[in-house]
């Protein structure tokens, strides 16, 4: 998990596997852990080591040669072969993933080889996850209530509107990714903001949120965010958002009472914290979507375990 976080706490751009960057998340990760501050720095000193060696291996052997990947039928699932590389998907999630290949675009002759690429890339960063997601219930009651239809943080596999930004832009684009949040830069409209439950980009998010209504505010549109955040009130993230001058409102749920059903698995996940939903939004978007008490409840009634 140390690896997680000091990999989303990197900058963006460079290499999208072995990034450069990230060493005080890291080292501050493993002080928590018991780690004095001369033995993470040591750590941190060899991580780098580690990172730089394995980025001029990939540079050196990149080739622009195209393998062939097979994708075969099996017991409701869909398996893909490439070399040694192979990735399972079940049917539901294959469908869909070609379903948004063909509204990006791809050509048809390249999604097998797109899938297994993206596939490979979450199961190698994703570990055990760092968001809580929302059920489709709560996607529907943000859509209904507050015109949301456009998701900041989300990968092929989990999004759940057509249009999204994803962190890996290399191998979700095929799949209708517009990249990076940070590098997005929406005038109006409406937003679900789910940034991984890390401290570093929850503040960045937070940030960038903000800078984004305080520009939309000044031209006077329309431009809403409903920002996904976990209870952690003693976090700079936390102030940030709920301290924010575009605060319309806020739902909390405890943790035993949120759950959604993971794309990839189709098994129900709880939230290990409790999670809130805070609206976010301009002077022009809280007037064509007020954000009243029927409308937060709708929201909050949506994310409860049925």
């Amino acid at each position: 998990m140390a690896f997680e976080r000091w990999h989303l706490a990197c900058d963006e751009g460079g290499d999208p596997v072995f990034p450069r960057g990230g060493g005080d998340e890291l080292k501050a990760d493993l002080v928590a852990s018991k780690h004095s501050a001369a033995e993470a720095d040591a750590i941190v000193a060899e991580h780098a080591r580690a990172v730089a060696a394995a980025w001029g291996r990939a540079a050196a052997t990149a080739s622009t040669a195209r393998a062939t990947t097979v994708a075969r039928r099996d017991g409701g699932a869909r398996h893909f072969f490439c070399g040694d590389a192979t990735a399972e998907l079940p049917e539901k999630v294959d469908a869909k993933l070609r379903e948004l290949a063909r509204r990006a675009g791809t050509k048809p002759t390249d999604v097998d080889a797109c899938i297994l690429a993206m596939t490979m890339r979450y199961d190698a960063l994703g570990g055990s996850g760092f968001q809580a997601a929302l059920p489709g219930a709560a996607f529907r009651a943000l859509r209904d209530r507050f015109g949301v239809n456009f998701e900041c943080f989300a990968s092929p596999l989990n999004a759940y509107y057509e249009r999204y930004c994803s962190a890996h832009a290399d191998v979700d684009a095929p799949f209708g990714s517009l990249g990076s949040f940070y590098d997005f830069s929406p005038r109006r409209g409406a937003f679900e903001c789910n940034p991984p439950f890390a401290p570093a980009p929850l503040l960045r998010a937070a940030r960038r949120c903000d800078a984004l209504l305080a520009a939309a505010e000044a031209r006077r549109d329309a431009l809403a965010f409903a920002f996904v955040a976990p209870v952690w009130t003693d976090q700079a993230a936390w102030a940030a958002v709920d301290g924010s001058r575009f605060k319309r409102g806020a739902v909390r749920v405890p943790r035993e009472d949120h759950a959604w059903r993971d794309a990839r698995t189709a098994r129900a996940r709880r939230v290990p914290v409790d999670t809130a939903i805070f609206i976010l939004a301009t002077s022009a978007a809280e007037a064509a979507h007020p954000c009243d008490a029927a409308a937060l409840g709708e929201v909050r009634a949506a994310l409860l375990v049925p």
